[in-house]
Formats: structure tokens, C-alpha cells, sequence
């Protein structure tokens, strides 16, 4: 996967987004609509955040918990979407959900590093 500090949306690999969707779908309880975006993506009319999970994107050597707000995003007045989408290339972590962590890259032993922080804060 690359971790992409450019590009907003996240892209999982078709086989894995697909699990992802039906399990994200069978969860939140809403009203699903046709994102304004152009993409395949999972939209809901006036979405309740609350019924959003935190969901654990698990890499080897460690865990990112994404929170709703950095799952879902509205893009038009009461039309929130997933900022997950499917792709045909290799999975791409965008920096919507990157959104309040700490990212470390260690060159020599080729491992990425993530710490959850309050980005708000200075």
C-alpha cells in the first residue's frame, strides 16, 4: 500500500474493498444515495455519525484506527460519503485518513510508523 500525503480519498484493492462495503453497509443504519462525485461510492443522506464504527485498518507491525469523521465525509449539504473507494492498482492510504496521526518513515529498516495525535493542538 502507499501512503499518499496528495491524495484525499483511500483506495483498497477490489477484492478487499468489496468485503469492506458489505460489512460498512450492514452496519450503518441509513439512507443510502448516489455520491455527487463521479465515483463508486458509498453515500448516505443525512448521516448520523454515531452510527458510524471505528474501523482498524491492520498492517503488519501495527493498527490505524480510522474514526468516523475520517471515514465519511459530506460532500454536498446532507450527503455524506465513504472517502474509501475501490481500485484495480495497489491500495493507496490517502490523508483524509490520515487526519490526526503522526506519520514516521524509518528509511534504513523500511518501516512506517503511525501515532494517533490531537493536530489541533499546538
Amino acid at each position: 500500500m502507499i501512503v499518499d500525503f496528495e491524495s484525499a480519498l483511500t483506495a483498497l484493492p477490489e477484492d478487499m474493498y468489496s468485503s469492506f462495503a458489505y460489512i460498512i453497509t450492514r452496519v450503518i443504519d441509513g439512507k443510502r444515495v448516489t455520491g455527487p462525485l463521479g465515483y463508486d461510492q458509498i453515500c448516505y443522506k443525512d448521516l448520523n455519525v454515531d452510527s458510524v464504527p471505528i474501523v482498524t485498518l491492520r498492517f503488519d507491525g501495527g493498527d490505524i484506527e480510522v474514526s468516523p469523521v475520517n471515514l465519511f465525509m459530506e460532500v454536498q449539504k446532507g450527503v455524506s460519503c465513504m472517502i474509501i473507494i475501490s481500485t484495480e492498482d495497489m491500495g493507496m492510504l490517502g490523508n483524509l485518513v490520515q487526519r490526526n496521526l503522526m506519520v514516521g518513515f524509518d528509511l534504513v529498516k523500511r518501516k512506517i510508523y503511525f501515532k494517533p495525535t490531537d493536530c489541533s493542538m499546538k
